[in-house]
């Protein structure tokens, strides 16, 4: 039973880090299963929140009892949000009112008759 309450417990440490994370670099989470990155429009007070914790003393608290080290997840989500593409292309998944999602985009490789159906869809 011990074994299995560690197990929970690190499970837990590990979706609130993936949280900060995701709020961080501006990916919308999912807790289920690992899923292609839907970006969203970074929003600022949980970037800013997000950061607090990944480098605040709680966040290194958190991580060191779950056997993970808050300075490394740091640096990885500002590497990641310097690779952050800039014009953020999702899939609109929710009411169009939705301040959080942005519109999709086109590619601007297609021209012609590819775009037209790109368009279309």
């Amino acid at each position: 039973m011990s074994g299995d309450l560690h197990e929970c417990v690190r499970t837990l440490v590990q979706a609130i880090f993936r949280l900060a994370f995701c709020d961080y670099i501006g990916i919308a989470y999912g807790h289920d299963e690992p899923g292609p990155d839907k970006w969203i429009r970074l929003n600022g007070a949980l970037q800013t929140d997000a950061e607090k914790f990944l480098t605040g003393v709680w966040g290194a608290h958190l991580a060191d009892l779950a056997g993970m080290t808050a300075k490394v997840i740091w640096k990885q989500a500002q590497r990641d949000l310097l690779h952050r593409p800039a014009r953020v292309l999702v899939k609109l998944e929710g009411p169009k009112s939705d301040p959080d999602v942005s519109a999709p985009a086109l590619d601007p490789g297609l021209v012609g008759v590819h775009a037209e159906v790109r368009r279309a869809a």
